[in-house]
């Protein structure tokens, strides 16, 4: 499968505006059943022909997936694969001429560069953009379940549904997937946490 990727060369860099309208149509709702419920998630094209990208928490348990476009298309999904320890999963709908994202290189990124999101923020919140800067390079978390990762921090706001989104660079390339956000559980009742 043939996936798109671009070289950064200076002067094409997207306003927030110009990404969003290049790449809100990659960007999908996933919506899963499973026994113990159900729940949401992002997700993004990664080729015409109809693989997109999510995190594997989003779909672990599974036993339906349904991905929605901005245009209110639905379709159903089926697992490709997943890597749980690297929290990354492929799906594949039946469709053709999609759009896909570009994915640029993570390795080019430096603190404080510009980064945006699109996401099902909430699980209702279909297509949802912030923006923010990456805040931190290679940060080990530990993960609800204990496993620890390394992640790019950034402060863009994200909320639950918004696990599996793009997060673009300032080229309009994907270069990281929204996948934890802090919050207060665990921590003091009095700790504050926001953008992380």
């Amino acid at each position: 499968t043939n996936v798109q990727t671009s070289q950064v060369s200076a002067g094409e860099e997207m306003t927030v505006s110009e990404i969003y309208n290049a790449y809100s149509g990659s960007v999908v709702s996933i919506q899963v059943s499973s026994e113990s419920g159900s729940g949401a998630g992002t997700g993004f094209v990664i080729t015409d022909d109809g693989y997109i990208v999510t995190c594997h928490h989003v779909i672990d348990g599974a036993t339906d997936i349904a991905v929605t476009f901005s245009d209110s298309t639905s379709y159903p999904a089926t697992l490709v694969g997943s890597d749980a320890d690297n929290d990354i999963a492929v799906l594949k709908i039946d469709a053709t001429g999609l759009k896909p994202v570009v994915l640029g290189d993570s390795s080019l990124l430096q603190v404080g560069d510009t980064v945006t999101t699109i996401g099902n923020a909430l699980g209702t919140l279909a297509n949802t953009t912030t923006t923010g800067v990456v805040s931190a390079l290679d940060r080990a978390i530990e993960m609800s379940d204990g496993s620890v990762i390394n992640v790019l921090q950034t402060d863009c706001t994200v909320n639950s549904g918004n696990s599996g989104g793009p997060l673009f660079n300032a080229y309009g390339e994907v270069i990281g997937i929204v996948n934890a956000k802090y919050s207060s559980n665990g921590y003091s009742s009095n700790a504050s946490i926001e953008g992380i």
